[in-house]
């Protein structure tokens, strides 16, 4: 495109339209509710579907429960869910109290979880009963009383275990010869734990026992091979030995002599095998590491607490702090845990933590605790609200009166984005904001109650916003996909032919994975009911509109792009016929009440054609990053170049230009440059190029860290029946690019992958380009 020094101008970003800005996105899911309570708002599969009806009521419960418990505006909750009717419940829920929700991923690890908990002070999440101890793990590691509602838990349940397989593999740890590994000791060859540091071990257990009550009647549950069943030999009145190992059971037998009694069991049947007030010391040794999960940990002290006699006490010894370095695989309660026992098993009962000291201890072990805990009188300790709580204490708030609810300014959600420092970055965004962009989609594109979103997107991406709340709002349907089918494009192809889905959103990325199994156009029967495709987040391919209006005839294609930090969408290009000149899809026109900025160094308009800095501005803009007011101050800035008053701009770090017809281009981020054996090297231009490759029908570039520096890495998705190589790729390129920007690795694959925000799994590619070059295919 020729170059012109012609300003954009002013309408070009004449975007004012009105829009209801004193609602709530809740307020306009009510009216849907009050409209229609019994029409379909949650399809599951299988013709099973939640009405408005239903979630509105389940939701209404969620709110009564939290906001009984203070839960309200300027509130933070967190949202950890796969995709289901019930993280739909959860966001309704959440927002109808007035606070914000945090969603918060499932296949984020503790320590990833933890921070958002950490940095806005999170008090409650909502999640499901398979991911509490993940969750609980979080608030330990963040520093926060986080209390749990598990939304698919009728009542309280202890996590599963796997008794026979748990079983089997301590019989082979018992059946070791030497005494110490066949107890556990030294199965990891770094621990070196010397003979003497054991019997330091084994006799400060037997101390803590016998600081219970002198000739106890002792149960341990976890006896493994008998270590400490021999060192109480002939210091207690009695012993009972409880372990999922037989072979374990009978070494013990052997080490405790006299009249010990063993039992093979797991220690959740604690109750069943020991009768109640029969012990005065029920131990747990180095066992509670192994436990499956927190609940586990609650069902087994209750237990405990139960067989206790008079005076008895429950002694847990070689408890491990969680850290964030912590080995994975073990339970790791902190000490802190033991401050709030009563809340945690709902009985009354109090802890008394006991530190360790000295040079006898291996470093392994030096750091660890021990707990004395015993029942509390009734009057003395007052259970209060359980730390994990179920859909019946849910219920139980049936009759309290709803919170007030959300106004339009307050904070509606916090989703965070990968920070460049490595410290995530959470984008604040008002329900004013969101309400904008919901009622410009659902008006321009005129989605309402025939209509049904298939979702695919994960809740830590904002286009799930309007996944769930816009069309909600719109009175339409979502159908859940089940997590285990999120990334198998055959079966999501088979729901998009063979079920009413009108309305596709996601990134490009993850509707080419479907289409590289629609390997042909659609022929005569029934024409599929798709007629909305959103595609945003990342590149377009320019193949990919005709491949899926050749499948899908009714499929209207549309490309938007924005940032979190301007509430999901703020521009939008309506994908017709493609022209042969692109050399990628249009980036479009900013949405009602958006406006587009390309600014020079000096934050001046750039001429049209001109590439410059891109700044979004209008309603969209969202209030910031929480917590972090120097980066907020740096990205948001007051809108120098409308002038509006009070409004700001936020600076996306993309590159961009004005196209004559009014249309913007994306031109790759600013920091998408790399230097390659000293040469300065735009991705963006090698992605260009690829883009022009005969056969290709997507592709992505990032670099791989070699010997001598960054690397190119180049990933082409082949077209359907189109013979595409790696050396066929290389060569396309060579005819266009100079030698310095050719690709060291190329990667031909029949689609791409996708993480789970559904745009290109780079760090997959990178590691794919790392193999050996004889297990690429390429």
């Amino acid at each position: 495109m020729a170059e012109t020094w012609e300003l954009p101008p002013a309408e070009w970003n004449d975007t004012a339209r009105p829009f209801e800005d004193r609602v709530s996105m809740v307020d306009l899911i009510e009216r849907r509710v009050r409209e229609s309570p019994g029409a379909p708002a949650v399809r599951l599969g299988d013709g099973e579907v939640r009405t408005y009806g239903r979630l509105w009521d389940d939701s209404g419960l969620l709110a009564r429960f939290l906001g009984r418990h203070g839960v309200g505006r300027g509130d933070f909750v967190g949202v950890l869910h796969d995709n289901s009717y019930d993280s739909v419940l959860a966001v309704v829920g959440v927002l109808r109290t007035g606070a914000a929700y945090v969603p918060l991923d499932a296949r984020w690890p503790a320590s990833r979880i933890a921070a958002p908990v950490r940095q806005l002070g999170i008090d409650w999440l909502v999640t499901g009963h398979g991911l509490a101890q993940r969750a609980e793990e979080s608030g330990h590691l963040a520093g926060r009383d986080l209390r749990l509602v598990c939304t698919d838990l009728t009542e309280p349940a202890p996590d599963p275990l796997d008794a026979e397989a748990v079983g089997l593999l301590w019989d082979t740890v018992a059946e070791d010869g030497d005494l110490a590994r066949a107890s556990g000791f030294n199965q990891d060859p770094d621990d070196g734990i010397s003979a003497a540091q054991i019997d330091t071990y084994v006799s400060h257990v037997r101390d803590l026992v016998l600081s219970v009550a002198e000739q106890p009647r002792v149960v341990e549950v976890g006896c493994g091979a008998g270590l400490v069943a021999g060192a109480l030999r002939d210091r207690v009145a009695a012993y009972t030995g409880v372990d999922v190992s037989s072979v374990a059971l009978r070494r013990a037998a052997g080490e405790s002599g006299g009249d010990a009694r063993f039992v093979h069991a797991p220690a959740d049947e604690l109750g069943r095998v020991v009768p109640p007030a029969s012990a005065d010391v029920v131990l747990l040794a180095s066992v509670a590491q192994f436990f499956p999960g927190f609940a586990y940990l609650r069902s087994v002290l209750r237990d405990a607490l139960g067989a206790l006699a008079p005076g008895g006490a429950v002694v847990l010894a070689d408890l491990a702090e969680p850290g964030e370095g912590a080995p994975s695989g073990h339970l790791h309660v902190p000490a802190r845990w033991f401050d709030r026992i009563a809340d945690q098993l709902g009985l009354p009962a109090r802890a008394e933590i006991r530190r360790r000291s000295g040079d006898a201890w291996p470093a392994v072990l030096r750091d660890r605790y021990d707990v004395v805990l015993r029942p509390a009188p009734r009057d003395a300790v007052t259970a209060g609200t359980p730390v994990a709580c179920t859909w019946s204490d849910v219920e139980a708030a049936r009759d309290l009166p709803l919170p007030a609810g959300p106004g339009a300014d307050d904070t509606a959600y916090v989703i965070f984005t990968s920070g460049s420092t490595g410290v995530p970055k959470g984008v604040s965004v008002r329900h004013r904001s969101a309400v904008n962009v919901i009622q410009w989609v659902n008006e321009t594109y005129a989605v309402g109650p025939d209509d049904c979103l298939l979702w695919v997107t994960a809740l830590t991406f904002d286009l799930s916003v309007y996944d769930l709340l816009g069309v909600l709002a719109a009175g339409a349907s979502l159908r859940v996909v089940p997590p285990a089918e999120l990334s198998d494009g055959e079966r999501l192809l088979e729901i998009m032919l063979h079920e009413p889905v009108t309305f596709w959103d996601s990134a490009p990325a993850a509707l080419s994975m479907v289409m590289s199994f629609a390997d042909a156009p659609h022929e005569g029967g029934p024409v599929p009911s798709l007629r909305l495709v959103f595609l945003s987040g990342d590149w377009v391919p320019l193949a990919l509109p005709d491949r899926v209006r050749a499948r899908f005839p009714k499929a209207h294609v549309v490309a938007l792009g924005g940032a979190t930090e301007a509430t999901i969408w703020s521009n939008h290009f309506d994908v017709g016929e493609i022209d042969p000149s692109w050399t990628s899809i249009p980036y479009g026109r900013p949405i009602q009440n958006a406006r587009y900025h390309v600014l020079d160094g000096d934050r001046k308009p750039c001429p049209i054609g001109v590439e410059g800095d891109l700044y979004i501005a209008g309603v969209v803009v969202a209030d910031g990053y929480t917590g972090d007011p120097r980066l907020s101050a740096e990205k948001f800035t007051a809108d120098t170049v409308s002038g509006v008053a009070g409004e700001r701009m936020y600076a996306t770090g993309d590159r961009a230009r004005w196209m004559a017809d009014g249309n913007l281009e994306f031109r790759g981020r600013r920091d998408d440059q790399v230097k390659v054996r000293g040469y300065r090297i735009e991705l963006g231009e090698v992605l260009a190029a690829l883009r022009q490759v005969p056969g290709a029908v997507d592709c992505a570039v990032t670099t791989l860290e070699g010997d001598d520096g960054p690397q190119i890495v180049a990933a082409v998705a082949a077209d359907t029946g189109r013979e595409l190589s790696g050396g066929l790729v290389r060569r396309h390129l060579a005819g266009t690019l100079p030698s310095y920007m050719l690709p060291e690795h190329v990667l031909v694959l029949p689609s791409l992958p996708v993480g789970p925000t559904g745009k290109v799994d780079r760090e997959r590619l990178a590691r794919l380009a790392a193999r050996p070059r004889g297990r690429r295919g390429t």
